[in-house]
């Protein structure tokens, strides 16, 4: 899923799964890059991940904490900032027990 042109993540986001984020914008070139992030209004559980440099940019998986939002912005070890100029990311997570499963639609995919 795009999340944005330079942000990519493999689901949407749900409370208690494994979120995993592929960045290639501006800080792309950089030789480390680190995930800075925390949940909720007031970026609660703050923190800091070293993010693993892949081919296209950088990668982490990062477990959704049960909040109802997903804060985070990017930085290099040059202490060189993307977060959306100043207004950060955002993303909404979806409470695990909304997620409603059609085994039928399910059992086709494995299928």
């Amino acid at each position: 899923m795009e999340f944005t042109k330079d942000i990519e993540f493999n689901i949407n986001p749900v409370a208690n799964q494994d979120l995993c984020i592929t960045y290639h914008g501006f800080l792309k070139d950089s030789q480390e890059i680190f995930i800075v992030y925390g949940f909720g209004e007031a970026w609660e559980n703050t923190t800091e991940t070293k993010m693993e440099k892949i081919e296209n940019g950088f990668s982490a998986c990062i477990k959704m904490l049960n909040f109802d939002t997903f804060n985070f912005c990017f930085k290099n070890a040059d202490n060189i900032w993307d977060n959306n100029s100043s207004y950060n990311y955002i993303s909404s997570i979806t409470p695990f027990e909304a997620i409603k499963f059609d085994i039928n639609a399910l059992i086709e995919q494995i299928l």
